[in-house]
């Protein structure tokens, strides 16, 4: 039999790929096995059938290959069956399977592989009882359903013969493994994992043969119960043994399914909850939850519960979150339990007409789905369909051709069509509780179009009406795109664009604008860090319809898309440029002329703020910033030309301003000049459309939640904050006064954290101020602001009458803002320091000796923490490390002064010194007494184990920040060390923490990485390694919350089964950090924890972020809701406008012309004594050369810095501590 061509094309393709996987030489013999293993992974089971018949008929085969062929064959017979709808083809292939099963193990008894085949030759079985059971239960076969069943139990008795006979395999391959396996020997426990896995999986088949036996009696029968008892306690004995693993979670669920089945519902869901409640997330995992979760309905559904709207609200919720997932059988299987529950619903006299036939329509859909796949919910399901058509007045039967099938199909897009109105009207009347139900019809209303549109495309003939076929294609895709199944949707309109919009070009613009939202609708839906396939598209789709199209409403709809996810995406000159291109004339062009502002003020802000080593020149900067302005000018003027006096401004137009107010108090043009723009005073204030009275509210009316909101907390704090600084500006203190009390007044006087958190961010608002007009090269206008704060700040801390407790606060933080901002004049950044430290501590003195100067005593602690902060920074670090000693005595368990007291001894550490390494040793471990400090490795595991099965973004940027001190810390003192072999130590120490932390970690976001990685390579560039990135994805282990990171790194990750497997559940932990970060979580921490919230450093921006300085990026509305005209708000809640054509043109359109774009370480006192390699000195050589070149770099840096007048970003090297001889 000759070979397929095809078949040797793959072959060198896998030969190669394997030669060049493994770095080794081309092996002399084929092969074979990999191969025919590429081909299954690839689907191409034929092709691996007829290889495997080539193979056999081969010569001087090696015998390892010969002695498995058999195994192979069936092995590719077995996954190709799984994948066959047809039941009477999946016999085949099944009976086909167990021949060459049987085939093997005859062959073969002993072979390491006849365990596995025994076990799959039982399934085999099993799944041939199953059918039996199956087709049993049809009606068609009530008379003979007792030959059905005692057929399913013969096919069980062999089943089981074979099954024990694995065990004992199994079991023997198990005890061939030595009882103890050293950790390093990695392979060989792996080895002994897999083997225990599949003992315990054979064990697992045994037991489940009795279950299926009391599927062949009544339900109710007594020998039913008997056997559903035995099984029952036989998966509570594999449970018992195997607790911690999977295998033993899979048993204690089907011990749940035997007792469901004997009508102990409660005892049931009690099992299934402690499985769904398990934090494992591995991908077996997952599928033993889904599997909990359709047993878990079933008992919802069971007549003593009748949870339907439970079952609906569970299922729908499993559905949206695991839409990959759900044509599997347990997929099926809980789609079905959601169709059973929806039936019900809709006879439930208790709800609407409206939503019985939305419950009924769904259930329908969805039937059919299930109908579609074989196995025991085909027929049930058919039957469902029957009863749900006569339940909503539909002929049972389906059009045959395709006129009917069309003609139906457009009756139903007339109904689409009015419930778009209805919802349109029921919003327009803020009815939104009825827009919803409205629009939950039009979701399953639209799945009944697309379903007859598709029917009717099946029946197109030679002569059926093209016009009518591409629109019949258009409205299908349409109907996918209401049904949010948007990858179909982007599919068959693509489709539809590409093969026929030069034809009929009325369907093929509305097709590509279909095509653009369902790509950009899934972008939305896709994780970060896994959407490029959509931003391709949309992007593809975009320039299609803005080249084919360019002038019509639908091109400018695709430039708002690509802009918008470029935005996203960093690239925020090329979102500048699309939106550029909306033409002046369009209802579009004011939004895009901002959004493109705030692109260019957003890509100047971002790169300014980068070290100057890295910044674009001033001139570049500049640039930019006119952009910017011109851009943001233009559409607010655009958009004030059609907004009445009376109408208050769009939000977006009211950030605009923002946005624009705050480049104009960095340029000092704060009031208006002569013949000049608009200062920042006017804009803020003047009318007719003010930004202060677009940012108010009335006394007594709460603010939105909304941060993109002109009236939320966020905006308004951020209008008087630059309302504030134009005062000052001007050098106005009363006017400045009155505004800063009006902040106080937003953030509400009651609310201490708000209060702080505002007038930090302003101090970090001039801070960033003040770096931007650096880095546009105005020196001049830098002296000049600061010379006005400090003016200003001085008057007003020198008024002692009506200082309040927050009016000092913000004195002491913006003098401190000052400090940081002046670090190119070291005299002049001690003295603000100095000032600021200053009123810190009259703050702490008139606290003590006023009770009522503050409102809550937590405010003292809280200002203690920010003058350890500033005498930090100053720095003053003895002074600052008397009063972090004095709050860690009170309150040992604050999370807040623990991180500013590891901040404080790393940069302690980094000052040099001769007790250098002993801050370094103290900002990692700590130390226990007499006042215990936790370092950087306690406090980042401790943050592990909190976080561990829970989401939440503020403890989990905790996380990453003391993962980072933690490995940046260790970096540092390799660097400081004088001694080699302690250098080393602590630069791999560093290194493992970072890779470790990766390991254990889900995937980075793109920033974390970047931080992570740049510090990652100074760690291999000191220790004289070649200088690699971290690799972006790693294979991360299941690991528990209280495995340190490093740990992982040296394991290479798991090596036992129960590692692999369910993850239990943590033991509760004396760590007081637990406690206390659980009370950070719910608001109720110990004093100063707004501390955290605003950050320890102010070197680590968290820079106020809303639409004043962001365009609002949400994702989109639900594809019912789409309206492209507010892409980049939250759109309008209301349907697609499809503009179809019942009758259009047949023309020749031009040739498309498609646009190019373009760890914890542990203390030497707690430690077990490791002995130290010794260096060669090779290595030492390394690592000197590896310092001496970074030393040099520094230096040239630093000359090329001193050159132009200013402070090099990067840090001088410290001096070494001497020698201890």
């Amino acid at each position: 039999m000759m070979l397929p061509r095809r078949c040797y094309f793959l072959l060198i393709i896998v030969s190669l790929t394997l030669c060049l996987c493994t770095n080794i030489r081309l092996p002399a013999t084929e092969p074979v096995l990999e191969f025919v293993e590429g081909l299954r992974q690839r689907g191409y089971y034929d092709t691996a059938l007829e290889y495997l018949s080539e193979v056999e008929n081969r010569q001087n085969l090696p015998q390892n290959i010969v002695d498995v062929l058999a195994y192979e064959r069936a092995e590719t017979l077995l996954q190709n069956a799984r994948r066959l709808k047809n039941l009477d083809d999946q016999r085949k292939q099944l009976d086909a399977a167990q021949a060459s099963f049987e085939q093997f193990v005859k062959a073969s008894p002993n072979h390491p592989l006849a365990g596995r085949a025994n076990t799959a030759r039982g399934r085999i079985l099993l799944e041939k009882a199953r059918v039996e059971i199956w087709d049993g239960d049809k009606p068609s076969n009530a008379g003979s359903r007792d030959l059905f069943r005692q057929n399913a139990r013969d096919l069980i008795q062999q089943a089981r013969g074979i099954f024990q006979q694995a065990v004992g395999q199994h079991q023997n391959a198990v005890k061939a493994f030595p009882t103890f396996i050293p950790p390093e020997n990695k392979e060989l426990r792996a080895e002994r994992a897999e083997a225990e896995s599949q003992f315990m999986e054979a064990e697992l088949d045994l037991t489940q043969c009795k279950y299926w036996e009391a599927q062949t009696y009544d339900r109710g029968s007594e020998q039913h119960k008997k056997i559903l008892t035995e099984a029952a306690f036989e998966f509570e004995k594999i449970h018992e043994r195997f607790r911690s693993q999977l295998g033993g979670l899979y048993a204690r669920m089907w011990q749940g399914k035997c007792f469901e089945e004997q009508d102990e519902i409660g005892i049931a869901l009690g099992i299934y909850e402690e499985i769904l409640g398990h934090e494992g997330r591995s991908d077996a995992m997952r599928s033993l939850k889904d599997s909990a979760l359709r047993f878990r309905l079933i008992c919802l559904n069971h007549e003593e519960r009748e949870d339907y709207k439970l079952v609906v609200l569970e299922a729908e919720e499993w559905l949206r979150n695991a839409r990959t997932r759900s044509r599997t059988d347990v997929g099926l299987g809980i789609q079905w339990e959601l169709c059973r529950a929806l039936e019900v619903l809709g006879a439930d006299r208790t709800l609407s007409e409206t939503e019985r036939r939305n419950n009924l329509t769904e259930a329908l859909n969805r039937a059919r789905t299930i109908a579609r796949f074989p196995g025991e919910l085909k027929t049930p399901a058919s039957a469902m369909i029957q009863r749900l058509m006569v339940a909503l007045n539909r002929d049972p039967g389906d059009p045959k051709d395709f006129d009917t099938a069309y003609g139906n199909a457009g009756q139903i897009y007339e109904e689409v069509n009015s419930l778009n109105q209805a919802i349109n009207q029921a919003k327009l009347d803020g009815n939104l509780a009825q827009a919803k139900e409205i629009q939950e019809t039009l979701i399953a209303t639209a799945g009944e179009m697309a379903r007859l549109y598709d029917l009717a495309i099946r029946f197109v003939q030679e002569d059926t009406d093209p016009i009518m076929v591409n629109i019949a294609r258009l409205r299908l895709a349409y109907g996918y795109l209401l049904q949010q199944k948007y990858l179909d949707a982007g599919v068959v309109a693509q489709y539809q664009m590409d093969k026929y919009g030069d034809e009929f070009p009325e369907v093929g613009r509305e097709a590509g604008f279909i095509a653009m939202t369902a790509f950009d609708y899934a972008y939305s839906d896709a994780s970060p860090g896994n959407r490029e396939f959509e931003a391709a598209m949309v992007k593809a789709m975009a320039e299609k319809l803005a080249s084919r199209w360019p002038d019509s409403g639908r091109a400018n709809d695709a430039r708002n898309a690509v802009a918008k996810i470029a935005f996203q995406d960093g690239d925020l000159l090329q979102a500048a440029e699309w939106w550029d291109q909306v033409p002046q004339g369009s209802s579009d062009y004011a939004n895009a002329q901002i959004r493109a502002g705030k692109a260019y003020w957003r890509q100047y802000d971002l790169e300014a703020s980068k070290p100057a080593l890295e910044r674009p020149t001033p001139d570049q900067l500049n640039e930019w910033k006119a952009a910017a302005i011109q851009h943001l000018e233009t559409g607010i003027a655009e958009a004030e030309k059609n907004i009445s006096a009376e109408t208050p401004l769009p939000d977006e137009v009211v950030s605009a301003k923002l946005s624009l107010v705050s480049i104009r108090n960095m340029d000092g043009i704060y009031e208006t000049p002569e013949d000049g723009p608009i200062g920042a005073i006017e804009l803020l204030t003047a009318g007719p459309h003010s930004v202060i009275a677009s940012v108010s509210v009335a006394e007594g009316e709460s603010r939105p939640t909304e941060p993109s909101s002109a009236k939320s907390q966020e905006m308004a704090s951020f209008a008087y904050q630059q309302l504030l600084r134009a005062y000052i500006g001007i050098k106005n203190l009363e006017e400045a006064r009155n505004a800063r009390m009006q902040l106080e007044q937003v953030a509400g006087s009651d609310d201490a954290a708000a209060l702080t958190q505002i007038f930090v961010s302003f101090g970090r608002e001039l801070e960033q101020e003040l770096e931007r007009l650096k880095a546009s090269g105005e020196n001049e206008r830098v002296q000049e602001v600061r010379e006005g704060f400090e003016g200003f700040l001085n008057d007003l801390s020198n008024r002692k009458e009506g200082q309040t407790f927050y009016s000092m606060l913000w004195i002491a933080e913006t003098f401190a803002s000052l400090g940081d901002a002046s670090r190119d004049d070291q005299q002049k950044s001690e003295e603000y320091f100095t000032k600021s430290s200053d009123i810190y501590r009259q703050i702490v003195e008139r606290a003590a000796s006023e009770p009522d100067f503050v409102s809550d005593p937590r405010q003292i602690t809280s200002t203690k923490l920010r003058l350890v902060n500033t005498l930090r920074r100053k720095p003053e670090f003895p002074a600052a490390e008397t009063v972090i000693l004095e709050i860690l005595q009170e309150s040992p368990n604050a999370p807040d002064a623990q991180f500013e007291a590891a901040s404080l001894y790393q940069d302690w550490g980094q000052q040099g010194g001769p007790d250098a390494l002993e801050h370094f040793q103290m900002a990692v471990a700590g130390q226990k007494e007499p006042i215990r400090v936790w370092g950087w490795a306690y406090t980042a595991q401790a943050l592990q184990r909190a976080i561990f099965g829970k989401e939440d973004p503020r403890m989990e940027q905790l996380h990453f920040d003391a993962r980072y001190n933690l490995a940046e810390t260790e970096y540092q003192y390799g660097m400081t060390a004088l001694d080699n072999e302690t250098s080393v130590e602590h630069l791999r120490r560093a290194q493992a923490a970072i890779s470790g932390f990766q390991r254990v970690s889900n995937r980075w976001p793109d920033a974390e990485y970047q931080r992570f990685n740049k510090l990652y390579r100074q760690v291999l560039e000191a220790l004289g390694s070649p200088v690699v990135d971290l690799p972006r994805d790693v294979d991360r282990p299941q690991t528990s919350p209280d495995t340190p990171a490093e740990q992982v790194a040296d394991q290479g990750g798991p090596t036992t089964v129960a590692e692999d497997s369910a993850v239990a559940t943590p033991e509760s932990s004396s760590s007081p950090l637990l406690m206390i970060l659980l009370l950070v979580v719910g608001g109720a921490a110990v004093a100063g924890l707004y501390f955290l919230a605003v950050g320890q450093n102010k070197r680590k921006y968290s820079k106020y972020q809303n639409s004043s300085t962001t365009p609002s990026t949400t994702s989109p509305a639900p594809a019912e809701s789409i309206q492209f005209d507010n892409v980049f708000e939250a759109p309008a809640d209301v349907a697609p406008v499809i503009n179809v054509p019942d009758q259009v043109t047949a023309v020749k359109a031009p040739p498309v012309v498609i646009k190019k774009s373009a760890s914890a370480t542990k203390s030497k006192t707690d430690a077990p004594v490791k002995k130290k390699r010794k260096l060669t000195e090779e290595e030492v050589k390394k690592i000197k050369a590896a310092r001496a070149a970074k030393a040099a770099k520094q230096k040239s840096s630093s000359d090329k810095e001193s050159a132009t007048g200013e402070t090099p970003p990067t840090r001088k090297r410290r001096p070494k501590p001497p020698s201890s001889e």
